[in-house]
């Protein structure tokens, strides 16, 4: 009994303070933002004042950075000082890619909403990125969706310009080591709302007959299937991956199915004289070119009564007569 009362007492005392709390919420909104004076150096300056601990002061910035970002609020804080702490750590170690990936999202989320300065400032944070592991799928594929889906550009030209981009970083990261399989089927799509339909049906051939994941061949063929509007051309296309698999298998099964496109198959042991035959000469020896004497000759002048069958010689008289 006492505890049923307990707990209605409980119930009670909540619905009573809820109000209160709206209250307090509505008057926590109306106070001004306070920014707390972070001490940081500037980034240039920080490999420094590292004294050769680079990458142990990287670490150390590393957590002041997100102690200072998760210590206030979406909307409660600028984080005036969130980009010198990014710029400080990628200049004491441009190798920490964690921190790359981190900065392309914690800039777009200061103030529950992202606004184009943002946008652009996240998208260079992975250029640089990539430009530092460029064979980090990972990266490409996430600059290339930033491109798509939020860099709308303010005009036509610039959308399709960013789309464009978007496309590039995503084809380039379907071909890097641990891409996704799905991901040609992405770029394919991609070409294809931006009218480029014949480069998605080659990229995507190439792809099928490239790929080790039977799953993701199967979608492949299907969007090949629908791009070219022939279920007889992609059948076709499996029967010559599965082809190409067979001779990848028999020549250089231990090695990447890209190695095998650069070597092409595996030579004959055994000589072929009659492939070596030729009906044509294998040593040819050529003139070598005369110099002429290009100045004209003097005219000449053929005597009184003597002319050529079809009239005087050139230089000759016309007047004469016949």
């Amino acid at each position: 009994m006492r505890l049923l009362v307990a707990l209605a007492a409980a119930a009670l005392l909540g619905v009573a303070a809820h109000p209160f709390k709206q209250l307090a919420l509505l008057e926590r909104g109306e106070w001004p933002r306070y920014e707390e004076y972070v001490p940081l150096p500037p980034p240039k300056a920080a490999p420094l004042l590292a004294m050769g601990y680079r990458e142990l002061m990287a670490d150390v910035t590393w957590v002041r950075a997100l102690v200072y970002y998760g210590s206030s609020r979406i909307g409660e804080s600028e984080f005036i000082y969130l980009t010198k702490f990014i710029d400080n750590i990628l200049e004491l170690d441009p190798a920490f890619r964690r921190v790359y990936e981190w900065a392309a999202y914690s800039v777009t989320h200061k103030a529950g909403y992202a606004t184009k300065q943002e946008l652009r400032l996240s998208a260079d944070y992975l250029e640089r990125a990539m430009k530092q592991f460029p064979d980090d799928a990972q990266l490409f594929w996430d600059a290339g969706i930033r491109y798509w889906l939020y860099m709308y550009g303010d005009s036509p030209e610039e959308k399709r310009k960013n789309r464009e981009r978007a496309a590039d970083l995503i084809e380039a990261a379907m071909h890097k080591p641990g891409a996704h399989p799905n991901w040609p089927t992405t770029a394919a799509e991609l070409r294809t709302q931006l009218g480029q339909k014949e480069q998605a049906i080659r990229y995507l051939r190439e792809m099928i007959l490239t790929t080790d994941n039977k799953q993701a061949r199967e979608r492949m063929l299907g969007k090949f299937g629908y791009l070219v509007d022939s279920v007889d051309i992609a059948d076709e296309l499996l029967a010559e991956a599965e082809a190409f698999d067979k001779e990848w298998k028999d020549n250089v099964a231990y090695a990447p199915k890209t190695f095998h496109i650069l070597l092409g198959p595996r030579p004959s042991p055994v000589i072929d004289f009659d492939q070596l035959a030729t009906d044509r000469d294998l040593f040819m020896i050529e003139p070598l070119p005369v110099e002429h004497d290009v100045t004209p000759p003097e005219p000449t002048h053929l005597p009184d009564g003597l002319e050529d069958d079809a009239g005087p010689v050139d230089g000759g008289d016309p007047d004469l007569p016949r």
